[in-house]
């Protein structure tokens, strides 16, 4: 009986923050519907750092800040270790 109490209290907490949460995300109406784009509608760029590599940007301008971007990257491909800036989202 005990442990039925206590996985009903933590159950109605979760709910009850997760609630919490999602009152509290931000809304934009920008963000709001997901973004369906087919990868032959996308204009593809090769990475001149990585041959290969190609990406194509979903949203933003990554010369002006923040961004989301789409990669394709052949098989057996390499990645070295390396760092993102903060308004990159890969």
């Amino acid at each position: 009986m005990r442990r039925f109490v206590m996985l009903t209290a933590v159950s109605l907490a979760t709910l009850a923050l997760a609630g919490q949460a999602a009152r509290q995300a931000p809304s934009s109406k920008e963000g709001s519907a997901p973004l369906m784009v087919s990868f032959t509608d996308l204009k593809w760029t090769e990475l001149p750092e990585r041959k290969g590599m190609q990406f194509a940007v979903l949203s933003g301008d990554p010369s002006k800040g923040a961004y989301t971007q789409m990669r394709k990257v052949p098989a057996g491909t390499d990645n070295p270790l390396h760092t993102h800036t903060a308004s990159s989202r890969a």
